[in-house]
């Protein structure tokens, strides 16, 4: 299965579960309501430590977290009706022992 198919089913899961008014703070409640790790969030940062699916996997060169990247797009696209885009840019795939995911929100 590709990355790509991933981030789209996760996108459609996370804007199934959105909802209007919902903030990016809303998102990192519910993400540790889930045990899906321990995070934290500034305007345009979810940082993931303890990360449900990659934690102690091995440096591959390459982020794990697809799923989550669309996930997170989709939950604040429905949220804020804006279209949004995520990228992890720190991963246990690149190395690091956290996850960082950037938010980018498109007027």
């Amino acid at each position: 299965t590709s990355p790509p198919i991933f981030k789209k089913v996760g996108f459609e899961v996370g804007y199934a579960i959105g909802k209007e008014g919902y903030t990016l703070e809303d998102l990192a409640d519910l993400w540790e309501q889930l045990k899906l790790g321990d995070v934290s969030c500034s305007k345009d940062t979810l940082t993931v430590e303890n990360c449900y699916f990659c934690s102690g996997l091995p440096n591959v060169g390459y982020t794990y977290c697809k799923f989550d990247e669309g996930f997170i797009a989709g939950f604040l696209t429905k949220s804020l009706k804006k279209e949004i885009s995520v990228r992890e840019t720190k991963c246990w795939g690149l190395g690091f022992e956290l996850c960082e995911l950037e938010i980018k929100i498109h007027d």
